[in-house]
């Protein structure tokens, strides 16, 4: 790169340790680097170089990636038009990877920037110069691939050895600072002993965590080399599975997928061990293989209130049914269930978000911040308040010809975030991504196909949009949760009106079919009779003459049914042997004598 004549050239002088020993002298191997450095600077003081005072220092970590502190200033500084020339004392100071490096190189011509290889006679202005780099960089990344396999082939041998290669010691264990061996905690080694007796006991990781938490337990502190505290917190059902299942308590070490005769001292039986281990593998057989199911929306959902992703989950009732929820995933990892909101059922939760999402499309007040954030982003589009709301038009008159993949795909343009709570769904609105897609419309000529023509346009939500400070728009869904025992029911709310969800128990839909049937029976031009509406309607007359029954429960056993509050033993061949007549009786007979009057 070339260059630009300066009268002073601003220069940086970068120096890295892979490890942190002997740091603390009074002169080091980056004090050291830095003085080559200077000297450098100093021999080019006549073509205008100066030191920069900032120092770039990483002491202790490696070369094999770019995750470094005084490296992410020094390409701010970059970035900023801070410096001029970047100095190291040799190349693989600043990167051992030939990836890592290609990326800073990049970096240092886009802003202009040269770089000086004290030890090595590096001149990036010419190609010569360049290909050179790329030679030393390459020997420099098959060096620390060497060093690698020799760390590795030498941690290998160790471990067949019984050896502790150091890390983290398990729970119940220390390392011995001389021989660096590890050593038994009698007090810490009786909590281990009894975790793994709970477990055995218990058969449950979630309950003996949460017995250890309740009683106020908490895991080992112990303080590392560098003087960092660890331990001291929360048990968790992560950190119980890798102790159930570290070989380190029966006196072995594993590697990868071998397990050898280990130095330390067991702390565990292998009886107990074993038992262990078969009720582990008894509880993996009784869960089954997972069943995979896609879920276009993840990374979407988020838990209001534990602010954490929601996941899917799936559970398989039936002989090949499988029924979807999404799941507070911040919730599924604690010991104890602390989330209010539990489970959402996956298709309830996604009808909602689509039918809401697609719906924006017809809101005029989406329409007056969209105009402004193209005018902003896109001005060359020269997109008129009309223009975006025919391509808007369009989108929902194809809406019903989309494959489910590509309406998910349109989602996820359209909606930034879900926030779900247990009395409301927050739906927040990408206006830019909107933006973008409803020029991809117009740029597409996308104009509604003949049949798609003939389709009614999805009715425009009455909720109110609220705009967020970034632009984009928030719209706030009231709903209900309702959880019976056996099933999970996601009710929309609109004031004092509930829309009965797609999914309902045989409870649920019973009443819902009955209150239609009564309805017909007494609208304007009712059929004659029970038998006039079984012809009309293709049903048995028995069965229409139960299900209009439904509605002869009192008004707060209706609710009740609606809301999903209904007792756990009560069933619709229950309901159907006889209502009583009287409300009184029928609270008493079904188990809803608890509800308000």
């Amino acid at each position: 790169m070339k260059a630009q004549a300066r009268e002073q050239v601003r220069c940086a002088v970068y120096t890295r340790k892979s490890t942190d020993e002997g740091l603390d002298k009074e002169f080091n191997s980056l004090d050291a680097q830095r003085e080559a450095g200077e000297a450098y600077v100093a021999s080019q003081r006549y073509k205008g170089w100066f030191c920069l005072p900032d120092r770039y220092d990483d002491g202790g970590y490696s070369g094999g990636n770019l995750n470094r502190p005084a490296l992410a200033r020094l390409r701010q500084d970059i970035a900023d038009g801070k410096i001029d020339v970047v100095v190291v004392y040799k190349i693989d100071r600043l990167s051992r990877s030939l990836c890592d490096f290609s990326e800073l190189f990049h970096d240092f011509e886009r802003n202009h920037v040269e770089f000086v290889s004290v030890t090595q006679d590096i001149n990036t202005s010419t190609s010569t110069g360049r290909m050179m780099l790329n030679i030393l960089m390459s020997f420099a990344q098959y060096e620390r691939e060497i060093i690698t396999e020799r760390i590795k082939d030498k941690v290998a041998a160790a471990k067949k050895k019984g050896m502790h290669t150091g890390g983290y010691p398990a729970i119940g264990y220390a390392s011995d600072p001389k021989t660096h061996r590890l050593v038994v905690i009698p007090e810490q080694a009786e909590l281990v002993r009894r975790i793994f007796e709970d477990y055995l006991r218990l058969g449950s990781v979630k309950q003996v965590c949460a017995t250890l938490n309740a009683e106020g337990l908490r895991t080992p502190e112990w303080t590392s080399t560098k003087g960092r505290v660890h331990g001291g917190k929360e048990f968790t059902m992560a950190m119980m599975y890798d102790m159930l299942d570290n070989p380190v308590y029966i006196g072995k070490v594993r590697h990868y997928d071998q397990i050898y005769e280990g130095e330390q001292e067991a702390i565990i039986s292998q009886e107990l061990w074993d038992g262990v281990h078969s009720t582990l593998e008894g509880n993996r057989r009784a869960e089954g293989a997972q069943h995979i199911l896609f879920t276009p929306m993840r990374g979407l959902i988020r838990c209001g209130h534990c602010g954490g992703f929601m996941k899917s989950s799936s559970t398989k009732r039936d002989k090949n049914r499988y029924y979807r929820y999404w799941v507070c995933d911040k919730d599924m990892r604690r010991s104890v269930s602390i989330c209010p909101l539990k489970r959402a059922p996956a298709d309830d939760l996604e009808r909602i978000i689509l039918e809401h999402a697609m719906s924006v499309l017809s809101r005029p007040e989406l329409y007056a911040g969209l105009k402004r954030v193209m005018d902003e982003c896109h001005p060359e589009a020269n997109m008129t308040m009309e223009t975006l709301r025919s391509a808007g038009g369009d989108l929902q008159e194809i809406w019903e010809y989309l494959y489910p993949i590509e309406k998910y795909k349109l989602i996820r343009s359209l909606v930034a975030e879900v926030r779900v709570f247990r009395d409301r769904i927050d739906i927040e609105y990408n206006v830019k991504g909107i933006g973008s897609l409803l020029k991809e419309q117009v740029e597409s000529g996308g104009q509604g196909s003949s049949a798609a023509s003939e389709k009614t346009v999805l009715k425009a939500g009455t909720l109110k949009l609220v705009e967020l400070p970034g632009g984009n728009l928030l719209e706030v869904i009231p709903c209900s949760m309702r959880y019976n025992g056996r099933s999970t029911a996601v009710i929309e709310t609109d004031g004092e009106k509930k829309l009965v969800p797609e999914t309902m128990n045989p409870i649920q839909k019973a009443l819902t079919q009955g209150l239609r049937f009564c309805a017909v029976m007494e609208g304007e031009e009712p059929p004659a009779s029970l038998t006039a509406l079984a012809a009309q309607t293709g049903m048995d007359r028995t069965f229409l003459y139960h299900s209009m029954e439904m509605a002869n429960l009192a008004p707060d056993i209706q609710k009740a049914i609606v809301d999903g509050l209904v007792p756990r033993d009560l069933t619709l061949k229950r309901l159907r042997k006889g209502i009583p007549e009287a409300w009184v009786d029928q609270r008493k007979v079904f188990g809803f004598q608890n509800l308000p009057v």
